[in-house]
């Protein structure tokens, strides 16, 4: 072994400081031979990126910089690295970018390097779209398969059905009628959030705000009142229902649950 020389990646903790040690041989990516003297700072890239700490965070080894650093003025600045620009390292560590073509001599000689020193401070320069480009290679382009459609729409807001359906209950309630087919009960389901309960809410007010479907025998008599309901999974009636007569249903309750309710009119 000729040099060793100890890497920080910027913005991790000197203690993920990793060694890398060149000898009298190497060998570049083509598996080719390389004596320390023509051993170049892009020979040391390649060996670098060969390390799993390096390809956790840069893929490509063409988006990093290396720069020699004083190693005091890392260990001093140690907490505002993650900020640092590369100004800031010339700036305020002392370094020097290590230039590609250049042997890696020109910089570290042997006999100078203290081994407890970081002497190399590595850079990303992958920006945004490279990190979302490489996410995005492995990703599949669309099949173009067909798929069905599993959407439901909203509740339709006409509510003139519902209306005309109420008006025939009332005329045969004010006829006396008492036949089952004479009566409609309305009901509105569906799925959570398409607007039962609201289709509900606006069916009511346009009862109250809009009399002029009101028999005249029931004009400036009218009094409506809305009861929500839970009849969800599990939900039963218990004593305290066996107490209740139809007059308890004139003080307006809310109590709205996401999964079903039906909503009574009474008049």
């Amino acid at each position: 072994m000729v040099l060793s020389l100890n890497c920080l990646i910027l913005g991790q903790a000197s203690d993920n400081c990793f060694t890398v040690d060149i000898g009298e041989t190497n060998h570049d990516d083509s598996d080719f031979e390389v004596e320390f003297s023509d051993f170049k700072v892009s020979h040391f890239k390649e060996k670098l990126f060969r390390e799993q700490i390096i390809k956790d965070v840069i893929q490509d080894k063409n988006k990093m910089h290396l720069w020699k650093v004083n190693s005091q003025k890392v260990v001093d600045e140690e907490n505002n690295l993650k900020k640092f620009t590369e100004s800031d390292i010339k700036d305020k560590l002392g370094g020097e970018k290590m230039n590609p073509r250049f042997p890696l001599e020109d910089y570290f000689k042997a006999k100078e390097t203290n081994i407890r020193d970081i002497h190399v401070l590595v850079v990303s320069t992958s920006t945004v779209k490279d990190a979302i480009d490489i996410a995005l290679k492995e990703v599949k382009e669309e099949t173009g398969t067909d798929r069905p459609n599993d959407e439901m729409p909203f509740m339709d807001r006409d509510t003139n059905q519902a209306i005309t359906r109420i008006i025939r209950n009332i005329e045969n309630r004010l006829k006396g009628s008492k036949a089952k087919t004479d009566f409609d009960m309305l009901f509105s389901g569906g799925a959570p959030g398409i607007g039962k309960t609201r289709y509900g809410d606006e069916l009511f007010k346009r009862l109250e705000n809009n009399q002029n479907w009101v028999p005249p025998e029931w004009e400036n008599k009218l009094h409506i009142r809305r009861i929500y309901l839970d009849l969800g999974n599990g939900c039963k009636l218990d004593s305290y229902d066996d107490d209740l007569t139809p007059t308890s249903g004139n003080t307006e309750t809310f109590s709205k649950y996401p999964m079903f309710s039906i909503v009574f009119m009474l008049i």
